[in-house]
């Protein structure tokens, strides 16, 4: 699936937004290769390039099980990170 989203995103117009979605799912799929199996309770992956307090762009990714169980796939590629789910779940 991360495969075609790559090959889609090189119809990203935007060189500087193509880059940046390119990287991401690049570093998704690094970051699943450590992992053997989906954890117990599903697993949340939130990659991405956020602008830090001094102006900075800073690449971002964030891995964790969740304390409950997440029995749902989302993947969505946008200008901030989806945490609905989460806050559903505490």
């Amino acid at each position: 699936m991360l495969n075609e989203e790559y090959g889609t995103a090189t119809n990203i117009k935007s060189r500087v937004n193509r880059q940046s979605v390119q990287s991401a799912i690049t570093s998704v799929q690094a970051r699943l290769r450590l992992y053997s199996k989906v954890p117990p309770n599903g697993l949340v992956i939130y990659c991405g390039t956020i602008l830090t307090d001094d102006g900075k762009e800073k690449k971002v990714n964030i891995d964790f099980e969740p304390f409950k169980p997440i029995h749902r796939f989302i993947y969505q590629c946008d200008n901030k990170f989806h945490t609905e789910v989460l806050q559903a779940i505490s």
